[in-house]
């Protein structure tokens, strides 16, 4: 398995980055996904982190890129809500709103 893999995320006729990095000696992935104002992660990442930084983000529960663009967050940033953001939106939608 790849340590790490770069993946085009297309979600709403908008491409994002994505970053998928292997555990070691698992099968699991740690996902991001880059926009030009904002990012989605998924769950492992520490949410008053994300909060502290003051930068729009979405955090899931996803084990796969897949999962994250269907899905409603678990958390927004207060700066992503200052974007537009809000519970309802998918992750497909939320790279539309941080693109």
């Amino acid at each position: 398995m790849e340590t790490v893999k770069l993946v085009p995320i297309e979600a709403n006729g908008v491409t994002a980055e994505g970053v998928s990095v292997n555990i070691p000696g698992t099968e699991l992935e740690i996902l991001q996904v880059r926009c030009a104002h904002g990012m989605l992660f998924c769950g492992i990442f520490d949410k008053t982190v994300l909060e502290k930084l003051d930068f729009p983000a979405a955090v899931f529960s996803a084990p796969h890129f897949s999962d994250m663009l269907e899905r409603k967050p678990v958390f927004l940033t207060t700066a992503a809500k200052a974007l537009g953001a809000n519970e309802d939106m998918t992750g497909a939608e939320l790279i539309a709103c941080f693109s």
